[in-house]
């Protein structure tokens, strides 16, 4: 009867060691599948941060300011703000929607002198450099 003790001490580290073999058995085949799709998935993280163009970058920020009309959206050079079409209740004529264009007046100065778009992505190809 003496035996039965260390006989199920035994057994319940026996068990114990067992559950974590298969833990760390699990855990290896979740990293060796987390490793494919990374391999899978880079070459093409790789292809789109490759074309971030002067003119992708603006189109981003004017898809976000359509998104957003009443905010504008910043990057380091160029503030890009959308107005939505206005209909005056009073009768006059209605306001198109558009985007507007800005850049800084000095270093970490305000927003407020007005460009063209081909300004904008000039400003922006230029921060790239």
């Amino acid at each position: 009867m003496s035996g039965q003790p260390e006989d199920t001490a035994w057994r319940a580290t026996s068990v114990e060691e067992d559950i974590v073999v298969m833990l760390k058995e699990a855990g290896q085949d979740r990293r060796e599948l987390g490793e494919a799709l990374r391999r899978e998935r880079d070459p093409l993280d790789a292809k789109l941060l490759g074309e971030r163009t002067a003119e992708a970058q603006l189109r981003d920020m004017e898809a976000a300011a359509q998104n957003h009309p009443d905010v504008s959206q910043i990057q380091e050079a160029v503030r890009v703000s959308w107005w939505p079409e206005h209909r005056y209740a009073s009768g006059k004529p209605r306001r198109p929607a558009k985007f507007t264009y800005h850049k800084r007046t000095r270093r970490g100065g305000h927003y407020v002198v007005a460009i063209t778009r081909e300004e904008a992505i000039d400003l922006l190809a230029g921060a790239e450099r």
